[in-house]
């Protein structure tokens, strides 16, 4: 009687990674709409300037701007009120961005 073994793991690791790459755009698509609708509008520059990016090695997202003064609008001064835009975009938001994760790393393992 022989006995024949083939993993599988190879594939598993490809579809959990493929998994979380997916989960990781939506997060990233998600907030940065979420920020954009909280971002007060002067001209529009800084709403315009909120973008993502996933960094699939890290398993993370990064949602931000490149205007100088986002960190102004955010945070506020000594002589401006905080407007937060960011922030609010992930804590008003947490559940919503579980379920994203969920969604798609449950899947793979059905």
């Amino acid at each position: 009687m022989s006995c024949s073994y083939k993993s599988n793991l190879e594939n598993v690791i490809k579809r959990i990674t493929n998994a979380e790459k997916l989960a990781l755009e939506e997060i990233g698509f998600f907030v940065e709409a979420e920020a954009k609708s909280r971002t007060t509008v002067d001209k529009g520059t800084l709403k315009r300037s909120i973008t993502n990016v996933v960094d699939e090695k890290e398993k993370s997202v990064i949602i931000g701007t490149n205007v100088e003064y986002a960190p102004y609008v955010e945070l506020g001064t000594s002589t401006q009120s905080a407007k937060p835009y960011l922030t609010p975009a992930i804590k008003e938001n947490e559940e919503k961005i579980n379920e994203i994760l969920q969604k798609h790393l449950l899947k793979e393992v059905k």
